[in-house]
């Protein structure tokens, strides 16, 4: 890993953005410091001092630690990194359940939808969507 030399002409000029400032370290919530080149083969990269001068293998490493003492919350009270495994699944498990529950409404969740019905046969005036909705939770073909 080599330091570039600092480039008055390079540095950059006003105000920049917040994404400016950061590190490029993936994740890293600190503003970078140094252009290292970490000699991987992207050539310099604007990091935060804790991962200029590390490996690019230990970032991730770093990032976590970086973001656990941005916490600023005692180590019993920080939770470990996610597994974005079990989260995918566990999104895909709640996603099956929600379009279960939604697909079978319980007759008290349709109660609206028969009162409409019974107020349409005995004459009274609907408007289109009251009749669409009723029609479609009670999965009846539309009568038009």
């Amino acid at each position: 890993m080599t330091r570039a030399p600092f480039n008055a002409d390079d540095d950059d000029a006003g105000a920049p953005a917040r994404n400016e400032l950061a590190c490029e370290a993936s994740g890293c919530p600190n503003r970078w410091t140094s252009r290292v080149d970490a000699g991987n083969g992207i050539g310099l990269r604007r990091l935060c001092h804790a991962h200029s001068v590390a490996p690019p293998r230990l970032w991730s490493l770093i990032t976590d630690a970086q973001l656990r003492a941005a916490a600023d919350l005692p180590p019993e009270l920080q939770r470990e990194p996610v597994d974005a495994e079990a989260v995918a699944h566990e999104k895909a498990r709640l996603a099956t359940l929600r379009a279960e529950l939604t697909a079978r409404p319980t007759p008290a969740a349709r109660a609206w939808a028969i009162e409409l019905r019974e107020r349409e046969r005995q004459g009274k005036t609907l408007t289109k969507p009251q009749r669409s909705a009723w029609r479609e939770v009670l999965g009846e073909a539309s009568a038009q």
